[in-house]
């Protein structure tokens, strides 16, 4: 639970100046996306393609969800949404996305390394 807080505070934090900026919107607005493409990215990518895949495609995918949901979102919303603003968004997300990834590999490698405690003798 505490990835997925995580995640979407690394989201709102990047991505919501993107969004305000690029498709001209409000800080609640943009937050309110931000953020819940955190949650579509963790609960697609973190939880269902990284558990399938190696990091590297889930970072691919994380940049294709997002491009995906931020174009859906400027068409609904009628953001003035260009296509490198929605580019330049998506690799940010998809930099975050490694980043992010590669944090979760080194944190599982080092629990992993970590000897056994030995009980002491009763």
């Amino acid at each position: 639970m505490h990835r997925l807080i995580a995640k979407r505070s690394v989201h709102a934090a990047a991505v919501t100046p993107m969004i305000a900026i690029f498709a001209k919107t409000g800080f609640e607005s943009s937050l309110a996306a931000a953020l819940a493409l955190g949650v579509l990215s963790w609960l697609v990518v973190d939880r269902l393609i990284l558990c399938l895949g190696s990091p590297s495609v889930a970072v691919l995918c994380d940049g294709a969800l997002a491009f995906s949901f931020l174009w859906f979102i400027a068409d609904v919303m009628n953001w003035p949404f260009g296509l490198g603003e929605l580019l330049a968004t998506s690799a940010a997300t998809a930099f975050l996305g490694w980043g992010w990834h590669r944090l979760l590999d080194r944190s599982a490698h080092e629990a992993a390394a970590e000897p056994a405690k030995k009980r002491p003798p009763a």
